[in-house]
């Protein structure tokens, strides 16, 4: 079984890093960083455990990428926001 929605929300952040890259640098990188050292964590934790690394990934998978997609796609929606934000702000 796929996350699909660990994929999708993948894409989707993608799609608004490029567009929005040369304003936010900084929390590109910041939720970059973050996303892959937790996801880092949990592989490694899944290879850690004496267990079977199949029957444990089809158990967890959903609930352990949970806070993954709502990251990126927290992030993606604040990106889109921050730049209404500013358009805004320049045209008072």
């Amino acid at each position: 079984m796929t996350n699909e929605k660990l994929v999708l929300s993948l894409i989707i952040f993608i799609f608004f890093v490029l567009r929005y890259f040369n304003k936010n640098k900084k929390l590109i990188f910041f939720v970059s960083t973050n996303f892959l050292l937790y996801f880092s964590v949990i592989i490694i934790g899944f290879f850690a455990t004496p267990r079977d690394l199949l029957a444990q990934l089809e158990a967890s998978s959903s609930r352990t990428f949970i806070p993954l997609v709502l990251m990126l796609i927290y992030f993606s929606i604040f990106l889109t926001k921050n730049d209404y934000f500013f358009k805004v702000n320049k045209s008072s």
